[in-house]
């Protein structure tokens, strides 16, 4: 018997409010931004995992403005990053939320 990993689409968003799902109190935000993907292919035996994650921008708490990528000033590149093994590549949030998560960080 031979067990794949799940190849269904699970849409996810962005951002997620989890305040229907808590109970009340002004404890914080309840609103979560999306700042990495987990992503494998393969068997529960071997596979692969692929990281999605997001770079830091202007405003974020103690963030550095992202070093260039392939020579070009991170203003002008998405705002995410494709990481396998030591490929690391830019890709867009339409990328990225187009995937098949394992896990959303």
């Amino acid at each position: 018997m031979r067990f794949n990993a799940p190849t269904t689409q699970v849409p996810f968003p962005e951002t997620l409010d989890v305040a229907p799902w808590t109970l009340g109190g002004e404890r914080g935000s309840t609103e979560y931004r999306l700042f990495a993907v987990a992503e494998h292919a393969g068997t529960h035996k071997t596979g692969h995992y692929i990281a999605h994650v997001r770079a830091p921008t202007p405003g974020d708490e103690g963030a550095k403005p992202p070093a260039p990528v392939d020579g070009t000033p991170q203003a002008d590149k998405p705002t995410w990053r494709y990481c396998s093994d030591p490929t690391v590549t830019t890709q867009s949030l339409n990328d990225v939320l187009s995937r098949q998560a394992y896990m959303l960080f």
